[in-house]
């Protein structure tokens, strides 16, 4: 997709390469790669033609890319410059999107209170039930103390996980059934 894009005059469909792609090598722990590409795509939004939502955007593949490179200063520095953006931005999806790898990143470098509150914003704004989500709210209220709150986080986390496997475990049940019907009829 990458090479296509360069061969386009779209300059938005170049980013939108980049941007898809710094990801999918990140995944693949080809971080060079991911990296190489989250930095063309913040070259491209960096100036003052730069919206702030697609300076957001690309920082959490930069974060992310840094991340897998183990390069925490960097990490920190996007992370930084992304929350004072996330005050300027109008973008929802790109500023839960921001949160999302913020909480991550904070998560992973056991920042505990700065994770705790960014999943907090994040169950509160997600609208549905989010049982990994409600884990590691569970883990970070642990590792402050709170062994209250995280009793409750992950005894949420396992009664939804409990409601999704059973609900898996009907619907199949309905499918072989219905299987079961139709192989009875043709015998």
């Amino acid at each position: 997709g990458v090479k296509y894009s360069r061969q386009q005059e779209d300059e938005s469909l170049r980013f939108l390469a980049y941007q898809v792609a710094s990801p999918i090598k990140n995944a693949v722990e080809k971080y060079d790669d991911a990296l190489r590409y989250a930095r063309e795509a913040w070259q491209m939004v960096e100036g003052e033609d730069g919206s702030d939502d697609l300076r957001l955007r690309c920082i959490t593949a930069l974060a992310s890319a840094f991340d897998g490179m183990g390069q925490t200063d960097s990490v920190f520095h996007y992370i930084n410059l992304g929350g004072r953006l996330l005050e300027v931005c109008d973008n929802d999806i790109t500023r839960i999107g921001f949160v999302q790898c913020r909480s991550e990143m904070y998560f992973r470098h056991q920042r505990w209170r700065d994770a705790l509150r960014d999943m907090l914003v994040l169950a509160s704004s997600s609208g549905t039930l989010n049982a990994p989500l409600f884990r590691k709210i569970a883990e970070c209220c642990r590792h402050l103390g709170d062994y209250d709150r995280a009793f409750c986080y992950m005894d949420t986390a396992r009664m939804w996980t409990d409601s999704l496997a059973a609900k898996g475990i009907k619907e199949k049940l309905a499918e072989f059934n219905v299987k079961y019907e139709a192989k009875e009829k043709e015998m």
